[in-house]
């Protein structure tokens, strides 16, 4: 329901009102209520139409009641009033000048429309697109793909297997090592995941032999190419290590990765 559509139908619920108060106006007494205190008691003056003033007794509880409901009836009034002119100043404007939206529709073209719905679709049809789009994997090294996962795909490490149970927990999709052409050149992360709150991608690594020095030295490599083009560590590229003596743990990289997500 449009802004405009609920302003005309306040704008008809005050309308209705104030005939309602109208009608019943017309069968109160003459004049106003005005109650002032005076120490424990009150007094109790009606103002006439004429201008002139008239106290009354306390006792008069039926005049006095019909009085005060009179006064409130007048109060109410006025809001609505003031209500129905805001709302027939609104309409008018918007009903005489055609909403730029509607105006964007009737004159896009198909292609237009097109884009536009997909930019609409449902989050789960989004999240579903995103997961069954191809894309190129690393394909060095097959034979280091020795280790199965629950989700039908080797991976190669068992950290990794870890690392795709935790992501499965949380219902965060994944890409496998998926290229990716960071500074110029390719490269392919461990896991590239949809982040399903914002649609951003993300990347987590795995730096598993951070024992051997040969593996340092290129791990500082990849992470100086990140970092100079735009992969900001725990921002939107997240690094789990581990070494031989200590291996990754999974209650640590559960936390990591939910901390990392966002997610809780």
């Amino acid at each position: 329901m449009g802004i405009n559509t609920i302003v005309k139908l306040h704008l008809s619920r005050c309308e209705k009102r104030i005939l309602q108060i109208e009608q019943q106006l017309q069968d109160l007494p003459e004049g106003e209520v005005h109650i002032y205190a005076n120490g424990k008691y009150y007094k109790y003056i009606r103002f006439m139409p004429d201008g002139t003033r008239i106290s009354l007794n306390r006792t008069n509880i039926p005049l006095l009641s019909r009085l005060t409901l009179k006064s409130a009836l007048l109060a109410e009034l006025h809001d609505l009033n003031t209500d129905r002119e805001a709302c027939m100043r609104f309409v008018n404007y918007t009903d005489k000048s055609v909403a730029k939206l509607e105006k964007l529709y009737s004159a896009s073209d198909p292609e237009f429309l097109r884009l536009l719905n997909i930019a609409y679709k449902s989050k789960d049809i989004r999240i579903t697109e995103w997961e069954n789009r191809p894309y190129k994997q690393n394909v060095k090294h097959p034979e280091h793909l020795v280790i199965d996962t629950a989700f039908g795909h080797k991976v190669r490490s068992k950290t990794e297997r870890m690392i795709t149970d935790i992501l499965h927990s949380f219902k965060i999709p994944y890409r496998y090592e998926e290229s990716h052409i960071i500074g110029g050149k390719e490269v392919f992360p461990d896991f590239t995941i949809l982040d399903t709150g914002t649609f951003r991608e993300k990347i987590i690594e795995v730096a598993g032999m951070m024992d051997d020095a040969n593996y340092i030295e290129s791990f500082y490599h990849k992470m100086n190419l990140y970092t100079k083009n735009g992969w900001t560590p725990d921002i939107n590229i997240l690094v789990l290590y581990e070494t031989k003596t200590y291996p990754l743990e999974m209650g640590y990289a559960r936390s990591r990765i939910e901390q990392f997500l966002s997610i809780g």
